[in-house]
């Protein structure tokens, strides 16, 4: 399942938990992050540049990160979260939106979904609230994180508590988990 982690302005992303994550969630990775009324989005299939990605957060930027286990589209950055919602707002899910899965297409059932709330919203819209209850009546069980580039950020569902700032989406890996073939 993938991983969104996120912090607020006197927190720091943490590390040794992002590259531990990505090793399991190795289906691209991406970062939003919002500071001096500007919101800033990056994706990759190479975890190897998460380090330099974290680096460049300013100290007292809003964010999160996403990593990808994917569950439905192609293994291809198109899918890698976040997605921008507009101009100032990136958007990003953990978990399957059965309406939006479509495995002809391919687009990730989260791409889809992104794409749907964009056609919702002005491209110039801010706030953060219209947006929740679209989210809630499409889907109510996943997790989902909106970030506004004036570093509002919002999210949905039930998230876990890491440390003073930092939030997961699913409970963090605390070892790295053993695979066995019979």
């Amino acid at each position: 399942m993938c991983q969104i982690i996120t912090k607020d302005a006197t927190s720091n992303f943490p590390r040794e938990l992002i590259m531990r994550e990505a090793e399991v969630n190795s289906d691209g990775w991406g970062i939003a992050y919002a500071h001096d009324n500007q919101l800033t989005v990056a994706r990759s299939m190479d975890p190897t540049q998460i380090p330099a990605a974290l680096d460049a957060v300013p100290e007292n930027a809003i964010g999160f990160i996403h990593l990808r286990w994917a569950t439905s589209g192609n293994k291809h950055v198109m899918n890698c979260h976040p997605f921008k919602l507009g101009d100032h707002i990136a958007f990003a899910q953990n978990g399957v939106t059965p309406h939006f899965v479509d495995y002809k297409s391919p687009k990730s059932d989260t791409a889809l979904f992104a794409e749907w709330l964009a056609r919702r919203i002005n491209k110039t819209q801010k706030r953060l609230d219209p947006i929740v209850p679209d989210i809630q009546t499409i889907d109510n069980i996943s997790r989902f994180v909106l970030l506004n580039s004036r570093g509002e950020m919002t999210i949905v569902g039930t998230w876990k508590h890491f440390s003073k700032g930092v939030y997961c989406s699913s409970s963090p890996i605390t070892s790295r988990p053993i695979y066995t073939k019979y």
